[in-house]
C-alpha cells in the first residue's frame, strides 16, 4: 500500500483516473487515503500540470469526498 495522501483535489484527481480507494484513516481533523496501486507516475503529472481529466467529473468528485470528511467529523 502506498502513503497516505491527504490532499482531496489529488485524491479526487486519481479517483477520476481510475484508482480505487483501499481505506481511509480519520486522525484529529485530517483524513488520510491510501491506494493500492503504484501511483508515482500519476502523481507526477498532477504536480507537473500535465494531468487531464473531465471537469465535471473532477468536481462530482471533489463534492462527494467533501461531503465523506465532514460526515465523519
Amino acid at each position: 500500500m502506498n502513503k497516505p495522501i491527504t490532499d482531496l483535489y489529488l485524491v479526487a484527481y486519481l479517483q477520476v483516473k481510475g484508482y480505487k480507494l483501499a481505506k481511509h484513516e480519520k486522525k484529529e481533523r485530517r483524513t488520510s487515503f491510501y491506494f493500492e496501486e503504484d501511483l508515482s507516475e500519476e502523481i507526477m503529472k498532477y504536480f507537473g500540470h500535465q494531468a487531464v481529466i473531465d471537469p465535471l467529473a473532477f468536481s462530482e468528485t471533489l463534492r462527494s469526498l467533501i461531503s465523506f470528511v465532514k460526515m465523519e467529523s
